[in-house]
């Protein structure tokens, strides 16, 4: 079954703002997360991590620059931890980190006419994807801007459903440190540069790429099933082995879901652990 995305707007409560500022921001980001901090353009947004010595992956962040400073969209759920984490590594670097979340909105539209370009000047907007666009905005600006997008309201399942197309992945905090970032699909995403220097777990990162021993990747499926899939949901194959686990589903009709999931790349077969009658049929996902 083929889905599609719709133009839409949706106000975001799940994520929280942190906004990183100071003369050594961008270094200091650089140094601690995945991706590429300091090549960010005006406006840019990248999905990067931040890992553990292992090389796992503990938090997904986006991160948008917006003049003279980064700002961090993380899960709410994991945004107090994150916070604390990074201001232990601070020293004597020139950073600010403030928690920003009672004091902006976050909203997101999908399709490419929805953003009306005169969103005030105090407002961040920057582009995903071709369909996807985010609008930061301080509180008091909020139904000014969202009065201004001119497409219906919609839930946040329609977030689910383009991070589905597109193969972008979340990783709620019982998912944290179980996955390489190259495992769940950031190197594609260009939240994962293998040309930066260090960082944390970036010697083993760096090590199964170049030994060619990166075993799981990123998958999407399509299951007819009527009860809804679990995320951390446990995937088996025919002969009823561990293969893979759900990080992301969304029924898309009352008898069809489509997962994200990240799956041993020399399986063929892929069933749910707890129905293995179930079998999976792999999708294609969007280029960025």
């Amino acid at each position: 079954m083929t889905i599609k995305i719709a133009q839409n707007k949706i106000q975001i409560t799940n994520l929280s703002l942190i906004e990183a500022t100071g003369p050594d921001s961008a270094d200091f980001l650089h140094a601690q997360f995945t991706g590429d901090c300091k090549s960010l353009a005006e406006n840019q947004m990248m999905l990067t991590s931040w890992c553990s010595p292992k090389g796992r992956v503990l938090y997904l962040i986006r991160v948008v620059k917006s003049e003279h400073k980064l700002l961090l969209l993380v899960s709410t759920e994991q945004k107090d931890d994150l916070l604390k984490r990074l201001k232990m590594f601070l020293f004597r670097s020139k950073v600010t980190l403030n928690d920003c979340s009672e004091s902006h909105s976050i909203i997101v539209c999908h399709g490419e006419s929805s953003l009306d370009s005169t969103c005030p000047s105090d407002t961040t907007k920057t582009k995903f994807t071709d369909d996807q666009q985010w609008v930061i905005t301080p509180k008091h600006r909020q139904k000014v801007v969202w009065d201004s997008l001119s497409v219906e309201a919609a839930t946040p399942d329609h977030i689910k459903i383009h991070d589905l197309l597109y193969g972008i992945p979340s990783l709620p905090e019982e998912l944290s440190d179980q996955f390489l970032p190259q495992e769940i699909n950031l190197e594609n995403l260009n939240g994962l540069s293998f040309e930066k220097g260090c960082y944390p777990g970036q010697e083993i990162i760096a090590r199964v790429k170049y030994r060619g021993k990166v075993k799981r990747s990123l998958k999407r499926y399509s299951v007819k099933k009527s009860q809804p899939i679990e995320v951390g949901s446990k995937l088996i194959d025919g002969e009823q082995k561990s293969v893979g686990t759900v990080i992301e589903s969304i029924e898309v009709s009352p008898d069809h879901q489509q997962v994200l999931a990240v799956v041993n790349m020399d399986c063929n077969e892929v069933r749910l652990a707890h129905k293995p009658d179930s079998n999976l049929t792999a999708i294609a996902t969007k280029i960025l």
